[in-house]
């Protein structure tokens, strides 16, 4: 449809024009996918976002911590970039995923008819 046309257009601007975008993630052992996280910076975003997203089958596991992490050192490393995470305010476990890779609550915002909380990431990615 339109809507995922626009999105993988979107994702493939941030490659070709960033130099940034969103990586699968596969679980080693089983080769099994366990979802996306990555940077990204779609038209109407204030700036680039460091994103996550697991299928529910992979949550408690350390998985979106360890990509996290390693997309904040691309981030600081290759990009000079200190980008935030928009959470909705109800997303308790994305809360804890951000705090947990040091990122602080920066302020509230609305954004496509939500409230959103913005966490900074870190110039440096936090220890694991």
């Amino acid at each position: 449809d339109g809507e995922s046309w626009g999105a993988m257009a979107g994702m493939e601007g941030d490659w070709t024009v960033g130099g940034f975008g969103p990586y699968a993630l596969v679980e080693k052992e089983s080769g099994a996918l366990v979802g996306a996280a990555g940077l990204w910076h779609p038209g109407d975003f204030p700036e680039a976002e460091v994103k996550w997203l697991l299928l529910r089958e992979f949550w408690g596991r350390g998985y979106a911590t360890e990509a996290v992490r390693e997309i904040q050192a691309i981030a600081a490393r290759h990009l000079a970039l200190r980008p935030i995470s928009l959470i909705r305010k109800e997303n308790e476990g994305s809360r804890r995923v951000a705090v947990a890779v040091g990122a602080v609550h920066e302020r509230d915002m609305a954004f496509r008819d939500a409230e959103w909380m913005v966490y900074r990431h870190p110039e440096q990615p936090s220890a694991k």
